[in-house]
């Protein structure tokens, strides 16, 4: 029995800093008049954006070889996957800089509505648990099973964890004591499969959850010294529903070499099947809402 772990680790960090400086003391060719400030003072600004990115994934799994006799041959394999990433950035800008050559978040001479703030933080993590049993007789005929349970942390809790699975089988018919006088093929095998699989590609961090714009606006009745706060659900659909979408693969494939392996080669005819009932259950979700709002305006 073998142990296999595989473990990764990736620490991302940048500090992006940008200035736009203003330009004085513009003349004409003859140095007589003195052209506008273009950018002026007041149009200056400088941005600082800290950013930090953690990945990281672990892999580890058992297998277990053990050949019963002469003709039987199995292999079992289980194990786990994990990834996670985590985002975190800010960015800061200030404007109307009190001097070209000391960029500072602090030198900007602006009030309160020259100045902007933005943060994004957010993470994302996959798990996964595996198998695969392996049999062969006589290493002539192969066949092969496979499970995993995977869950995202892009679905509601209720739908994170879906179950998929696949079988497949082959002959070698090179091995047969009928192929043994046919001196041309090297190696003759016929093989199929069938199995499912996940996918989640095209699907937000959160789109399960309601998230909540919060913007920091202008002045208001005040004066510039104060700003509004703007609150407000995102423009997106949440489906509490919404899951892995499963793809159906089916394969059946021909590999052969002749000629003392110096031809060689495979044919592969496959078919996926993938459910469009998951994209038209959104889509007839949002006409219902867009009418919705269309009445109650009414």
């Amino acid at each position: 029995m073998n142990l296999i772990a595989q473990a990764g680790y990736n620490y991302s960090v940048s500090d992006l800093q940008s200035q736009y400086k203003y330009i004085t003391g513009i003349y004409n060719y003859t140095e007589t008049y003195q052209y506008q400030d273009n950018p002026s003072q007041n149009q200056s600004w400088y941005v600082q954006a800290p950013r930090k990115e953690i990945y990281y994934n672990t892999n580890a799994y058992l297998e277990y070889k053990k050949k019963l006799s002469d003709l039987h041959n199995v292999t079992v394999v289980a194990g786990v996957n994990y990834e996670r990433d985590e985002l975190d950035s800010l960015s800061t800008q200030t404007t109307y800089l009190a001097s070209n050559d000391i960029p500072a978040l602090g030198l900007g001479l602006g009030d309160n509505t020259t100045r902007t703030n933005s943060e994004k933080r957010n993470h994302w993590a996959i798990a996964s648990g595996f198998g695969r049993f392996n049999y062969d007789f006589n290493n002539k005929y192969l066949f092969e099973a496979n499970v995993r349970y995977d869950g995202s942390s892009k679905f509601d809790a209720s739908n994170r964890w879906k179950l998929y699975g696949g079988i497949s089988a082959g002959w070698r018919i090179s091995q047969e004591n009928f192929m043994k006088n046919i001196k041309f093929f090297n190696e003759l095998k016929i093989r199929g499969s069938y199995g499912t699989v996940g996918n989640q590609s095209g699907i937000g961090l959160y789109d399960y959850t309601q998230l909540i714009n919060i913007n920091a606006g202008g002045p208001i009745l005040g004066g510039y010294s104060s700003r509004s706060v703007i609150s407000a659900p995102a423009g997106t659909l949440v489906s509490l529903n919404r899951t892995w979408e499963s793809i159906t693969s089916t394969n059946i494939g021909l590999d052969f070499s002749a000629l003392n392996n110096r031809l060689f080669g495979g044919f592969d005819y496959y078919w996926k099947q993938t459910p469009i009932c998951f994209y038209l259950r959104l889509t007839l979700l949002y006409l219902v809402l867009l009418l919705r709002q269309l009445i109650s305006a009414t």
